[in-house]
This record gives structure tokens, C-alpha cells and sequence, in this order.
């Protein structure tokens, strides 16, 4: 039997939700809900697990993903659904449906015919071309198929920033970056312009009052405060992450570290990759070993198998998903906590192409650029 590990499978709608505006940066769904999707050795469908490990919903969905504001997305033969903590289905189906964020989601019937609809399933913004997701600052971008423009809409599917823009991203503590033309600016809740479209640098805001800058022409990054002022030149190799937790993971000189919003190294640059915090803890990579590292850069945990670096490593609550290469295809996937105990594991195999299930969202999932 030829068994899919479909976690990764809500990445069709979440790509489709996102393909006319790839490069978008956006802080995971999260949840208080204490369970997992996963698979099983004995079925070829997928449920969930508690943080013992028990399967608590039995497996029954071609593709599951994480719970996010009490609801999880899942797929059932073609159609996607959403679910509630008691494995209920409470949602008409749809062709996609991306995870629900600030208690919205941005569900789709077909590529181009996108809508937000609330916890309720009712359609807050009707058949856009392209939708965003809700924000902390309450508001999504979208794409008008009339003008193929991109302006901000609220809650109540209000119209709040016209739409004016070649293209738009989501807010984050307060700012957004937009494109005028093929200049990048960053605009502010009201449509001020904060930073001045530049047709010379790319602007990414960050949280914790940072702006990322990136210069096409070295291919470096620097950082700014939200006035322009210098907060790091010109210098990083790659950011390849957002700021989580107070830190940020830079790449100087082939290596990686943390700094801070000041601009200052928390973390040495030691790893040859590295993940963003969530939840306290980072993954980390130094001689082609992976680890689990605290906020004071103390390692609480090595694996020492292979694993698959699909730009999805970090912890859902207490629980930390990896994809082990078993060879001939096959994948074994772990569930870790964060003593390093693997609580829960099943194989699978793809007989076509495993690594086609890759990525799950894209790049940046902690604060995802896509």
C-alpha cells in the first residue's frame, strides 16, 4: 500500500492562497488545542495524537494539519473540510482551505476564486483573486480581479486602504510592505507611507520595531528602525527568518547566529543552519548534527539520524515533527518533546517523489516569507 504522509498536503491550498503574491512574510498559525496530526503504520489515512502519543481522533482523512483557533483543516477524498477538537466536521467542503488565523481563513473553490471566511463559514470578503490572512491589526490584503490591484479590507469585509497597490503583504505590528509601480515601500494601518518606495531595496517589517532591508545588487541584508535609522549595515549573508521570541537568525560569513533588535549577537554565529524560536527552543545544525537549542543557546537535545530539512522544523506547542530518510523512499517521522523523547512515530513511503511534499508552506514558516 502506497501511504502518503499528507501533513504537508494543506500546502496545495496554502501555496494557491499565496501564488499571486509569493515573498510574503506571516507568523504561523497557533493554538492551545494539544494535538497533532499524524499517520499510522496500520492505515493508510491520518489522525490525531495527543502529547502522550495516544490516537485520540482516530485516522480517517487523506491530509490533516495542525489545529489553529479550535478548527483544523483536513481532507477528505477531494474535499477539504474543517474540523473541531472532537473530530467533528463543521464546514461545508471546499477545493482548498488554508488554516484558520485570528479566527479567519481564506478557503478557495477554485485557483483564482478565493474568499475569508469567519469561524462561523461565512464569506467576509466574496471571490477575490487573491487573499491574505488576518492580521493582529485586523486586517487582510486582497487582490480585486477587476483592477487586479491589492488594497486592505477589515473584519467586516470593509474596505479600509483602497486598492491601489501592484502588490501587498501582510501586516505585521502595524506595518506592511507594499509595491507602487516596482518600488517597495512600507506603509502604516492609516496607508501612510512610512518608508518611501524604493526601486533599490527590498523592505521586510519585522516585529520587535525592526525592518529587514535587502540589496539586490550584494544580495546582503541590514537592518533599520521604523524611522530609516541604522540598526546593522549591510552585512548579513541571509535572514533567512523573522524575529521570534526577542531573536533573529542571521547568516554571516557561512554561519549562523541570534541577534537582537538592537542589532547585538545573543547567540554565537556557530551553526550551519538554524531556525527561529517558537515555543523557547530552536532547531540548530553544526556539523551535520541537528539540535534543540533554549533561548541562552544551551543544547537540549541532539539527533544524530538524518533528517530532512524541508524548512519546517520547530515546535507546535510541546511537539516537534521530523522526517527521518529510511532509504528506497521510505521516511520515518518522529514526533519529539522537548526532553528529546520521541513520543510517537510512523513510517511511509512515496514511491514517486517524497520530497514533492516539500515544503509545507514555503520558506520563513516561523514568520513566513512566501
Amino acid at each position: 500500500m502506497k501511504k502518503i504522509f499528507s501533513y504537508l498536503a494543506i500546502a496545495v491550498g496554502a501555496i494557491m492562497l499565496a501564488a499571486c503574491n509569493p515573498s510574503e512574510q506571516l507568523t504561523p498559525a497557533t493554538s492551545k488545542t494539544q494535538l497533532w496530526p499524524a499517520g499510522s503504520n496500520t492505515s493508510e489515512y491520518f489522525g490525531y495524537i495527543n502529547a502522550k502519543g495516544e490516537m485520540v481522533i482516530k485516522p480517517q482523512f487523506n491530509a490533516a494539519n495542525n489545529f489553529s483557533c479550535g478548527l483544523a483543516a483536513v481532507r477528505k477524498n477531494d474535499s477539504w473540510y474543517y474540523i473541531n477538537e472532537k473530530g467533528e466536521t463543521v464546514s461545508s467542503p471546499y477545493n482548498y482551505a488554508y488554516d484558520f488565523r485570528y479566527n479567519f481563513a481564506g478557503v478557495g473553490n477554485e485557483f483564482d476564486h478565493w474568499y475569508l471566511i469567519n469561524k462561523s463559514f461565512e464569506e467576509v470578503l466574496p471571490d477575490y483573486y487573491a487573499i491574505g490572512d488576518m492580521t493582529a491589526d485586523g486586517l487582510v490584503f486582497a487582490q480585486k480581479k477587476e483592477s487586479s490591484k491589492y488594497g486592505y479590507y477589515d473584519k467586516n469585509g470593509k474596505c479600509v486602504l483602497d486598492p491601489i497597490y501592484e502588490d501587498a503583504f501582510n501586516f505585521i505590528d502595524g506595518l506592511a510592505r507594499v509595491f507602487v509601480g516596482d518600488a517597495c515601500g512600507v506603509i502604516d494601518t492609516k496607508g501612510e507611507m512610512v518608508i518611501t518606495p524604493s526601486t533599490q531595496f527590498t523592505y521586510f517589517p519585522d516585529s520587535e520595531k525592526v525592518i529587514q532591508v535587502y540589496d539586490p545588487s550584494s544580495g546582503d541584508y541590514g537592518l533599520i528602525d521604523r524611522n530609516g535609522n541604522e540598526i546593522a549595515p549591510i552585512m548579513y549573508d541571509d535572514v533567512p527568518w523573522f524575529f521570534s521570541e526577542g531573536l533573529l537568525v542571521v547568516e554571516k560569513n557561512g554561519k549562523y547566529g541570534y541577534i537582537d533588535n538592537k542589532g547585538k549577537e545573543v547567540i554565537a554565529f556557530q551553526y550551519d543552519n538554524a531556525y527561529s524560536f517558537q515555543n523557547g527552543v530552536a532547531w540548530v545544525k553544526k556539523n551535520d548534527v541537528w539540535s534543540v537549542i533554549d533561548t541562552k543557546g544551551s543544547t537540549l537535545f541532539s539527533v544524530y539520524d538524518t533528517i530532512l530539512d524541508d524548512g519546517n522544523l520547530y515546535f507546535t506547542n510541546d511537539l516537534s515533527l521530523v522526517m527521518i530518510p529510511k532509504g528506497n523512499a521510505y521516511f520515518e517521522n518522529r514526533y519529539y518533546n522537548k526532553k528529546g523523547e520521541i513520543v510517537y512515530s510512523w513510517t511511509y513511503e512515496d514511491e514517486e517523489h517524497p520530497i514533492a511534499l516539500s515544503p509545507r508552506l514555503s520558506a520563513k514558516p516561523h514568520a513566513i516569507r512566501r
